[in-house]
């Protein structure tokens, strides 16, 4: 019998102790969940901050704290452990995101104090790069499978959403209000996600393909979306939206052509957003607040168990090691939803990067009526 054929089964009426004992049995199946903290560039100052992950979770990109008080971008691997990814403009830059495959790095370099940022594209062989845009203001956000097509923003006031291809670059226009940023790319490059200006009083997420152009996927019913991921295969997109104008009551959302737009939810009913989605919408990461202005809180998100917070769920339900530390953001998940990476305060009080491994799908229902059972009781 699978992980997930028992969890079908028992999930709707599995009563405490037939949970316990149905996770030590998987839990033994399936291998342990693991908890990593990232390595930082500078063991001196442990800063690290984390922006994106691989298809297959093995390399996370962010950046870094270095020995010269700067910022850089790198990638880590639990191999390898943190590279930086050098610098064109100030000695400054952030990687923002990683291709599929792991190989092709993009960000931006300089420091927006200085009104000067130039988007770059970085492999082990060549190194980093500009992408050679001609605007004062460059930030790449996005890579296809391979790296071989590029989004992300340029120019300030109005800001520009770009897509870049091997043929060359393409401006993607807005939904009527001038400015227009592009976060995330499917794996084929077909498929591009952002935020547009619709007029001087309103934003809205947007969904962009080459045959249809940009198309703006509405709010939860405030004045203002944001789509900040999409899927890999390019059918789902996630992000945030104000559910009236407060900015406090802003959701995060998940859109698909099907659904349209879905409110996901908010812990204690206050702000949420969701930062990066696996393939086909199965599991969605991000963050909460838990207090108006209090610290946020990472949740993981599936169709089963609704937002969870990733606190809870990795100690009490992964039986991770993790007390004193802060899990605040959930940055981004591999495409099969095993592997999450983001972001805290660590047990000595530094903010640092992580990557938690689920021991395989199925445990994510499992798991999940484990946390409804525990809740029960609380």
């Amino acid at each position: 019998m699978t992980v997930s054929t028992c969890a079908r089964r028992d999930a709707a009426i599995l009563p405490w102790a037939a949970a316990t004992a149905l996770l030590a049995l998987c839990g033994s199946a399936s291998g342990q969940a693991t908890f990593t903290r990232i390595q930082s560039l500078d063991e001196a100052n442990r800063w690290t901050r984390v922006t994106g992950i691989s298809s297959d979770g093995m390399t996370v990109v962010g950046r870094s704290m270095t020995d010269k008080g700067t910022f850089e971008g790198f990638l880590w691997t639990n191999q390898l452990g943190a590279q930086g990814v050098g610098s064109l403009l100030h000695n400054t830059s952030a990687a923002e995101a990683i291709s599929g495959d792991g190989k092709v790095v993009v960000g931006s370099s300089g420091r927006h104090s200085f009104q000067r940022t130039e988007a770059f594209r970085w492999t082990q062989a060549e190194q980093i790069e500009s992408l050679g845009i001609g605007s004062s203001m460059s930030t790449a956000y996005g890579a296809s499978h391979d790296g071989s097509v590029i989004v992300g923003q340029y120019d300030e006031f109005p800001e520009r959403a770009f897509r870049i291809t091997p043929s060359g670059m393409t401006d993607l226009g807005d939904l009527g209000g001038g400015r227009a940023s592009a976060r995330d790319v499917s794996h084929d490059g077909e498929t591009a996600v952002g935020w547009s200006e619709v007029n001087f009083d309103r934003t809205e997420a947007f969904v962009w393909t080459p045959e249809a152009g940009m198309k703006g996927l509405g709010t939860l019913g405030g004045s203002a979306s944001w789509a900040w991921a999409v899927s890999c295969d390019g059918g789902t997109a996630v992000g945030s939206s104000r559910v009236d104008n407060a900015f406090e009551d802003g959701h995060a959302f998940m859109w698909n052509q099907t659904d349209g737009m879905v409110d996901l939810g908010a812990m204690d009913d206050l702000f949420s957003v969701a930062w990066d989605v696996s393939e086909g919408g199965n599991v969605v990461v991000g963050e909460a607040y838990s207090a108006p202005f209090g610290p946020t809180r990472a949740f993981i998100w599936d169709r089963q168990n609704g937002m969870v917070d990733l606190n809870e769920y990795a100690k009490d339900v992964l039986k991770l090691s993790i007390d004193g530390w802060q899990l605040q953001s959930a940055k981004a998940v591999s495409d099969d939803g095993l592997f999450i990476a983001g972001d805290g305060l660590s047990p000595e009080g530094e903010y640092a990067g992580w990557v938690i491994q689920v021991p395989s799908p199925g445990t994510l229902v499992v798991m999940g009526a484990a946390m409804v059972m525990m809740r029960r009781r609380r």
